[in-house]
């Protein structure tokens, strides 16, 4: 078993505790192999070898660090803390602890499962997950379905995507709004390109919360999905060093799906005058003035290096 997703170590990413934080909506991928005298050529091993490349490489290096007696004191009191949340949660939902989850009758077939990374090098690198997306977009034909946090598409992104050779009938992107991005920098670069992301795209959908929206996740044709951590945005193309699985199967395409459409239903469309359509379920967030302000002045400076954000 495998678990591949774009989620990072921190409360707001996993659910609501008693700090009130506001929660970030993500999207995480459990892959099965039920096929065991098989598995060199699961994805799943796939996986393991590479997390085995960038755990051993010349630049993963550990953190030596002297602590003082205050944070070894700070540590040891947080770890205690988990232990005590973890025994009160194990006495009030035991059910979650119990190894009885049939994993396999709450999963979808699939004919295939490819992991795609960026190359392990500093800089400015190969674009080769862009390239693979990229590629399963030209061969879609009737519809492509993104969702990601940040959509920047940068000039030389643009450059290699040649939007005139995309034939699908149906292009829609969902993303957070202004009101619920928690990123000022990279909502900044977005609303640089909102306009023109609004003038190309059949439908740009905004989140309008509760929380935030961190998953990326691709759907071609309703039968080819992308899952990871891979986000529409240049630093995700070049910079970082992101992963994905494409996952060849309509099934899971299509609970994916619904899955995305749940946060589409939290979401306004952008209209061709750039408002929103109205839309009587949903009322678009309040953003604060102050918020709205700082984003603007973000966008002037951002304009100049979004190719990092």
């Amino acid at each position: 078993m495998a678990i591949i997703g774009g989620r990072n170590i921190g409360d707001k990413y996993f659910a609501k505790d008693d700090t009130n934080i506001q929660v970030v909506n993500d999207r995480d991928v459990l892959i099965l192999n039920t096929n065991i005298d098989n598995y060199l050529n699961s994805v799943i091993f796939q996986m393991e070898d590479y997390f085995n490349l960038v755990w051993q490489h010349d630049y993963s290096v550990y953190p030596k660090k002297i602590l003082t007696n205050r944070q070894i004191r700070k540590g040891e009191e947080k770890a205690e803390d988990l232990r005590d949340r973890l025994e009160s949660i194990r006495n009030s939902n035991p059910e979650i602890f119990e190894n009885n989850f049939n994993w396999e009758e709450n999963t979808f077939p699939t004919r295939k499962i490819t992991l795609i990374h960026n190359p392990i090098e500093r800089i400015n690198k190969e674009p080769w997950v862009y390239y693979e997306l990229i590629n399963l977009a030209r061969n879609s034909k009737k519809s492509i379905l993104i969702q990601s946090p940040y959509i920047i598409p940068t000039g030389n992104m643009v450059k290699i995507l040649e939007i005139n050779s995309i034939k699908a009938d149906n292009i829609d992107i969902l993303t957070n709004s202004l009101y619920s991005s928690p990123n000022p920098f990279a909502i900044a670069g977005y609303m640089n390109h909102r306009k023109n992301l609004v003038d190309n795209i059949t439908n740009v959908y905004e989140f309008q919360g509760p929380g935030s929206i961190h998953a990326k996740s691709y759907i071609f044709d309703e039968r080819i999905s992308a899952v990871g951590s891979f986000n529409f945005d240049s630093r995700s193309v070049h910079l970082s060093t992101e992963t994905m699985v494409i996952i060849d199967s309509e099934q899971f395409s299509n609970h994916l799906k619904g899955e995305m459409e749940n946060y589409m239903s939290q979401s306004l469309v952008v209209g061709k005058d750039y408002n929103y359509i109205e839309n009587p379920k949903i009322k678009a967030g309040e953003t604060p003035l102050i918020k709205k302000i700082i984003i603007k002045i973000f966008s002037i400076v951002v304009y100049f290096f979004d190719f990092m954000l």
